[in-house]
């Protein structure tokens, strides 16, 4: 009885980790060196890595570049015109996206930045990014210093008593029909906007990390099914024992 006990808690084992959530840091273009780790608007602790997470209690790991160009910025180049982040993938069962996108001075005009997911059979989400609700300024300025969607949080800070600066990180909860594609692409598209006042472009956007969660809708493996089934057949013949010695 113990032994059948130890086989099927092994077992129930087996099928808890073929569902599991695993985190893939997830490659880009990086075109800015924005963020010096030591010192400047944004240093960076811990040092950076693979599996960085943030200072404000996230456990979900970014892969985050000490060296050279650190984000993607759209300030790139000439500050008219859309700007746009094409991220070439090839993850099956995308469940979740996580990105850390802020803004330059940033606007709560509507239709300047947003995302897109697009999957294998024509699968494809876009979501809509606007200062004040997802994205806000990087710096602590007047421009979109607060969101208020429940799927934005602080993911960094950085008080150093002449500057404040931030990282927030965005969770983008695809539809289900991704969990059984392949998430082929990740295109970010953001349009500026010029502030007569400043003389420049604003609300542009830049990505400083992605990060996707795997959560594929598949079977169990075909060696666990079988062993499930075994299972099955074992406790019938002793279900069928005990009654013929009762």
């Amino acid at each position: 009885m113990i032994k059948f006990l130890a086989a099927a808690a092994f077992a129930a084992t087996i099928a808890t980790a073929a569902s599991a959530g695993t985190y893939v840091a997830v490659d880009f273009d990086r075109n800015a060196d924005l963020f010096p780790l030591t010192d400047g608007w944004l240093p960076f602790t811990p040092a950076p890595g693979t599996d960085m997470t943030g200072n404000q209690g996230s456990t979900v790991p970014f892969d985050i570049v000490g060296d050279g160009n650190d984000v993607w910025s759209s300030t790139v180049g000439d500050y008219a015109g859309t700007k746009t982040l094409n991220v070439t993938t090839d993850l099956f069962g995308v469940d979740k996206i996580y990105t850390l996108i802020n803004t330059f001075w940033g606007s709560s005009i509507t239709g300047l930045t947003s995302i897109t997911f697009n999957a294998t059979n024509s699968v494809s989400q876009t979501f809509e990014l606007t200062g004040g609700v997802e994205i806000r300024d990087f710096a602590s300025t007047s421009f979109s210093n607060t969101t208020t969607s429940p799927n934005t949080s602080l993911w960094h800070l950085n008080d150093s008593g002449y500057s404040v600066a931030r990282l927030d990180m965005q969770v983008f909860d695809l539809e289900d029909a991704f969990l059984s594609e392949t998430l082929t692409s990740i295109v970010l598209e953001d349009k500026g906007l010029h502030y007569q006042a400043l003389g420049q472009y604003a609300h542009r956007a830049f990505v400083a990390g992605i990060t996707a969660e795997i959560t594929p809708a598949v079977p169990l493996p075909g060696a666990a099914m079988l062993f499930l089934g075994a299972l099955g057949s074992l406790g019938a013949v002793r279900n069928r024992r005990t009654r013929h010695k009762a």
